[in-house]
């Protein structure tokens, strides 16, 4: 299976801008364009393009396939890595309702009676968390996408002999 360059480099890509993405403080880069989210997209380009030994017929087409499987990945492994560093209290519980209704009141947004009390039923926690992984999951693989055809364009061996 590790044999699949596509997928060890979408693994290396994903995974380790998955974690940077997780990581309190850091995880602001991504409000530049989603920085992090191109990073793991590059960083899978730059490593499947490593491992061609001649040119390759459709560069583009690999570069957004091996960033769209690293976005999968980092989206996989952010929302695991959050959750792992709210357990150990190193990060705010934003699936907790109680956090989210003070932050927003402390806004000073309102938030009607039927919401509120939704927001504190049980299961909510999971619920978000659920759709935490959805959101990074889809956010993660776009936005991969986008960095693994510009990692390509930056790292492509050009075919010297075709000129």
């Amino acid at each position: 299976m590790m044999n699949n360059p596509k997928i060890k480099s979408a693994l290396i890509g994903g995974g380790a801008f998955g974690v940077i993405a997780a990581l309190p403080y850091i995880n602001m880069l991504n409000v530049l364009c989603c920085a992090l989210y191109i990073g793991g997209g590059v960083l899978a380009a730059y490593f499947y393009l490593k491992e061609q030994t001649s040119p390759l017929a459709s560069p583009y087409g690999d570069g957004a396939l091996v960033g769209v499987m690293a976005g999968v990945i980092g989206g996989i492994v952010t929302t695991f890595v959050s959750a792992a560093l709210v357990a150990l209290g190193l990060a705010p519980d934003w699936s907790d309702p109680a956090t989210v209704l003070s932050e927003l009141e402390s806004l000073g947004v309102e938030i009607p009676g039927v919401a509120g009390e939704a927001m504190t039923q049980e299961h909510v926690e999971e619920a978000i968390l659920g759709m935490e992984l959805v959101i990074n999951v889809v956010m993660f693989a776009i936005f991969a996408t986008i960095g693994g055809l510009v990692g390509v364009a930056i790292f492509h061996k050009k075919d010297e002999s075709a000129e």
